[in-house]
This record gives C-alpha cells, structure tokens and sequence, in this order.
C-alpha cells in the first residue's frame, strides 16, 4: 500500500523557522510526545545533538529524544485516557526508559501510581522529577492532584499556587487552585484567582478561565462568548465545553446548557447532549425540531429518538419507535421504553405486563423493575409495586430501589416499611427519609435530618437541596432568611404540600401567620400528619 508524504520534514521547518508561534496551551497538550520531533529536527539527526527543549513554559537544554520513547508516551496516553492505569504505568515506564527523562513523563506516571492506591511511589517519582527540574509546572500539578485526592487541601493549593508562579501565562495551575478553592467553599478567593490571570492572558487558555467564571456565575451570555473564543483558538477543545454543559445541567441550570450548546458547531455526536438541555431548560419546541430532523441509525439512536418524545410529551411517537426497535432487536431497553410510553398513554396494565417480561440482570436493569412498580401504583396497586420492588432488592439492592420501595409502602399505609427501607446514611436516603417523617407529622425531626445535609451535595435532587438550605438557616437562628429561602421553592414547587405547611409553621414561629395562605391549603391537604402539623 503506498505511504503518503511524511510531515516530519514540514513540521520540523515550521518549528525552526518560527517556534515562539506556539502557544503555551498547544505546547502543553503537545508536550512530551511532539516537541521532541519539532524541535530535535532543527539540529538535524546525527548522533545525540543538544536541542532545548520546552514544555508549557519551562525550557532546558537535553538530547534529542527517541521515537520509541514518544511513542511510549502516547500509548500511555491512550491506555490513561481508556481508564487502563496498569498498562498507562507500563508505557510511561518505558518511556523514561530512553536515553533522558522528562518532567511530562514524570507526573503522569506519579499520578497513575497515586490512583492505582501507591501514593508512597508516586511521591518518590516525583522527587525525582524535582531532581530534573525544580520548578516544572507538571510536576507541581501533579504534587497537588494528588494531595487533592487524599484530601490535603493545604499542601494542595500550595502545589497549584507553584505551578501557577512556575508558568504565569498557563491557565493550567490557576483553574486547579480556583477549583480547590471552589471545592473547600471559597468562591470569592477562587473567583480572584482567575480574574488575577486573565488581567495578563489571552488566546484558548483565558477563554477556558472565562468559559469557568461564566458556568460557575450562571452567566449564559459570558459563557457563550467564552465558547466560542475558545473553540476559534483551540477547536480540539469541544469535549472541555460538552464538560461544561454536564457540569451546568447537573447543576439545575440547563438553560446555560443550552446556551453553550448553541454557541458550538452543530455535530451529530452532540444531539443526545443537545436534547438532554433543551428537554431540562422545556424548550420542548426546540427539542421536537431537533428530533424531527434526526435520522436514527440502529436500535439504540432509535430508542434515544424515542425516549426524546417520551421526554416532550408525545408518548404514542415514543410508542411506535420502540415497536420498531423491537422489531430491529432492541433487547429490554426497548421493552423497557415501551412499557413506559404505555404508562404515559395511561395504559398501565399494558406497561405492568410489558415490563415484567424483562429479566432480571439483563441491561435494563434496575430501571425495569422500577418502571413496574411506577405501572403498578398508577393502577392502584401500591402493595404489588412494593412486592416487586422487594424482589428486585434481593438480586441488587441498588439506592434507586430502596427509595422506590419506600414510596410504595408508603402509599400502600406502610410508613414503617417505608422507613426501614430507607436506613442508610447516603444523602439521598436520609432526605428521603425525612420525607417520610414530615409526611407524618413529625416534622422537628424532618427538620433535623434536613439540616444536616449538605445543600451543595450534588447527589441531592433540587427539592432536598432547598430543603437543607432553609433548615440550615433556621437552625441557626436566621428564620427571614429560611422563610425567604422555602418561599422561593415553595413558588417554584407549587405541589410540594410539605414544604407549603413547613412555609406556615416558619411564618408562624417568625409572628407572621399569614392566614389566607393556610386558609388555602387545608384543602388540599390530605395526609393526616400534614394536617395536625397545619392546625397548630
């Protein structure tokens, strides 16, 4: 098979004719693996010549580096990336096998130590990655990744704060140390990291700096102008803003999802993303154009299609796309969407029936025996759900089937089950927990459980979040604050009766009963222990 033309000789000319065009970020992603092939060229290939060599902005004078030694490094990268630590640390391994170490080398290979539990090795191969280089950006970074995930915040941010002294025009050390700050509840301080770094910079990195202050603000315009400097500086960086969609729809922001969304090139990978955030911001118009437009290639794009019409509201759609992905062996995932689309056309014997032909184990589980029990409450069957949701925790007792247990019980007249279904210490069980014990009247209780979550627990659903900052401010004695706080969600979650009469008895302990709003409510209040708590 014929070769096409080599680029090593175009390449190694535009290194040598005009190295400083490279931007500190491009020479950071290319680092180890492709500097030595620019910059080695320039001396030509004879013996071992010197050549200064750079990474990010750190430059020292070494021997050209062997083929064999880069090409270790990036199939280190590769298995790195795949999630294959063992044969990542086999490969970086070998590449410092060549004739001169490289400080790029080094801290990959500490941080694949440290995450394969050999946090003693990784120390010690960073000590000698200081013996090549004092002061290397990478290798601070790694020291403070790996003191960030052992929890030593201190010796952390003073890794990162180095690593940011080390290469003032990197955004690498300043969006770590702003990250550690952010984590440890310090936003003002991690907002002034990044602020002070873009003062002086330009190009992919400050836009990765503002497309961060933009997601963490909420800023829609911010972000998509953030966006769309960075992807004209630096195109490869498209997965960097999918992160940031993630990082805003679990967030509870999808309207900045889709913001970011929009200011990105349209790509078929990215319509699963775009309509996760238009379905999350309910820009159902927009999603359905999306959804019209898509052509499904296989079973699976086409419970994807599917499941989007379930999303918007148009269940007999998802109905017949999953009747075709059947046809096209769709497996239980199919099955599984088609007994929720009947559910949503209010045929819930149909969907029962459909999803408990689903076996157990297969990949439709735990989502089937949990769409059974949803089937089986909507036709008044509350007591069979819980059964089926019993036998589904004998084979995998997964969190999602304790809580959906815990709600059929409770509807079946079980509040005791319903508890003892919830005993655990994970976040959401204890919100759910609570739930139940508000539910019943005992709400100082419900109240103290609330309290002790964390409301920035991204494991909490929105409503347990806003539960736990309300609770929060009233056990510490600020009740405008929890009042202002709970009449927030309450205009936001008109139906969550809970939280409605938790608004009357803070009004109340505040001296600002407000009658008409517990007026309105005795109506529509049915539960026993919500009405006791409302009559006070």
């Amino acid at each position: 098979m014929a070769r096409g033309p080599s680029i090593l000789p175009a390449s190694r000319a535009l290194a040598c004719l005009a190295p400083s065009a490279l931007a500190p970020s491009a020479l950071a992603l290319v680092g180890f693996a492709l500097l030595p092939v620019f910059l080695g060229g320039c001396a030509g290939l004879g013996g071992a010549p010197q050549i200064r060599r750079t990474v990010g902005e750190r430059s020292r004078v070494g021997i050209y580096v062997q083929p064999g030694s880069y090409e270790h490094f990036i199939r280190g990268e590769l298995a790195r990336d795949a999630g294959d630590l063992r044969a990542a640390a086999r490969e970086y391994e070998a590449a410092r096998a060549g004739p001169e170490d490289d400080p790029l080398i080094v801290a990959r290979l500490a941080d694949v130590y440290d995450r394969l539990g050999d946090e003693e090795r990784a120390q010690a191969i960073l000590r000698e990655g200081d013996g090549l280089d004092a002061d290397s950006e990478t290798i601070h970074l790694a020291r403070g990744a790996i003191a960030e995930r052992h929890g030593r915040a201190d010796e952390a941010e003073e890794a990162y704060a180095r690593a940011a002294a080390a290469a003032p025009r990197s955004e690498a050390g300043p969006l770590a140390l702003a990250g550690l700050m952010r984590a440890r509840g310090e936003p003002d301080r991690a907002d002034a990291v990044l602020e002070r770094y873009l003062a002086g910079a330009s190009g992919a990195g400050a836009a990765r700096a503002r497309l961060r202050l933009a997601v963490e603000h909420g800023d829609p315009e911010a972000a998509a102008e953030a966006v769309r400097a960075l992807l004209e500086a630096a195109p490869a960086r498209a997965e960097e803003v999918r992160a940031a969609v993630l990082t805003a729809l679990d967030g509870d922001r999808p309207e900045l999802a889709a913001r970011l969304l929009a200011a990105m090139p349209e790509l078929p990978e990215d319509r699963p993303l775009r309509l996760r955030a238009l379905v999350s911001a309910r820009r159902l118009d927009d999603a359905e154009a999306l959804l019209r437009t898509w052509m499904p290639e296989g079973a699976p794009e086409l419970l994807v299609v599917a499941e989007g019409y379930l999303a918007i509201g148009q269940p007999a759609r998802a109905r017949d796309l999953a009747e075709v992905a059947l046809r096209g062996d769709g497996g239980p995932a199919a099955h599984l969407l088609l007994g929720r689309a009947l559910r949503a056309m209010g045929r819930p014997t149909e969907a029962a029936v459909t999803l408990a032909a689903i076996a157990p184990g297969s990949d439709a589980w735990p989502r089937a025996p949990l769409a059974l029990a949803a089937a089986l409450r909507d036709a008044g069957r509350p007591a069979a759900a819980a059964l089926a949701l019993d036998r589904a925790r004998a084979r995998a007792d997964d969190p999602a089937l304790a809580l959906a247990l815990a709600e059929a019980r409770e509807e079946a007249g079980d509040p005791r089950g319903a508890l003892a279904a919830l005993d655990g210490d994970t976040p959401p069980l204890v919100a759910a927990r609570a739930g139940v014990l508000e539910r019943q009247g005992d709400g100082e209780a419900a109240a103290q459980l609330y309290a002790g979550l964390d409301p920035d627990d991204p494991a909490l659903d929105a409503r347990a979040r806003a539960r736990a900052q309300v609770e929060r401010a009233a056990a510490a004695g600020d009740a405008p604050r929890a009042i202002e706080r709970l009449a927030a969600w309450v205009d936001r979650a008109p139906e969550d009766l809970s939280a409605r009469v938790r608004l009357v008895e803070l009004q109340r302990l505040a001296g600002q009963d407000d009658d008409a709003a517990r007026d309105a409510l005795r109506p529509l209040v049915i539960l026993p222990g919500l009405q006791r708590r409302l009559a006070r």
